[in-house]
């Protein structure tokens, strides 16, 4: 579904990316994972077109997509749920969920989108009229979570949703996120909290320095002993 292919990315002179290659297959749970500074950020921005590969090519269902704009890319079917949730805080529930309905297919089907996310987080239907700013950190990473399935995407890039939030608020966003899936939309997951991510994940890559450093299933990783020692703590 995801190709990503020899990517080398730089701000400026400062190389971010070096030759990073990934595949995510449809209906997937991929997990990311990598320390504070090791590319994930990067590469999520870079496949969601916020930033341009230097070289290498990114294909999304057999089309490049690497030299689009980011609304041709949400119209293809990706939504990227940003790091820091980047709601607009003095703007209600639902104010914040149409923004995520731009494109020409989630307009038409506003009404259907509305409900689905609603089925997903009745709170949100619930707190409709508040303002993002009044909801909790788990409350907003269910609207950030929202917002980004009004466009109805096939797939969803979530940038490190465990931020700010405890055990238990995480712990409903992994169950929903298991249900997104389930119900179709495939998703590649970064994660700096290896515990929250491996509740989630089938395959996972490991990012060091902007360099793809170990990949495989979840039960392979879990047997490796120097991720074991470095990011688990065991």
């Amino acid at each position: 579904m995801l190709e990503v292919s020899q990517v080398n990315v730089f701000y400026g002179d400062l190389q971010a990316l070096w030759d990073v290659s990934l595949k995510v297959d449809k209906g997937e749970r991929v997990v990311l994972l990598g320390s504070n500074g090791a590319g994930k950020t990067t590469l999520l921005r870079t496949i969601s077109g916020l930033l341009r590969p230097r070289t290498g090519q990114i294909r999304f269902l057999g089309d490049r997509i690497d030299r689009l704009p980011p609304y041709k890319i949400v119209e293809k079917g990706i939504s990227h749920v940003p790091e820091g949730r980047r709601l607009f805080p003095d703007m209600t529930v639902l104010e914040n969920l149409m923004l995520g309905a731009y494109t020409p297919e989630a307009e038409r089907r506003l009404d259907e989108m509305l409900e689905r996310v609603y089925s997903m987080f009745p709170v949100l239907k619930e707190r409709r009229s508040q303002l993002a700013e009044t909801l909790s950190g788990g409350e907003q990473q269910m609207l950030a979570i929202g917002r980004a399935l009004m466009s109805n995407p096939k797939m969803l890039l979530l940038d490190e949703p465990s931020t700010g939030l405890g055990p238990i608020p995480m712990e409903k966003v992994l169950n929903v996120l298991e249900q997104i899936n389930r119900e179709g939309v495939t998703i590649l997951l970064v994660e700096q909290n290896i515990h929250h991510a491996l509740k989630l994940a089938q395959r996972v890559y490991l990012l060091e320095n902007g360099r793809i450093v170990a990949s495989g299933s979840k039960e392979e990783i879990m047997k490796d002993e120097k991720i074991k020692k470095a990011y688990i703590g065991i």
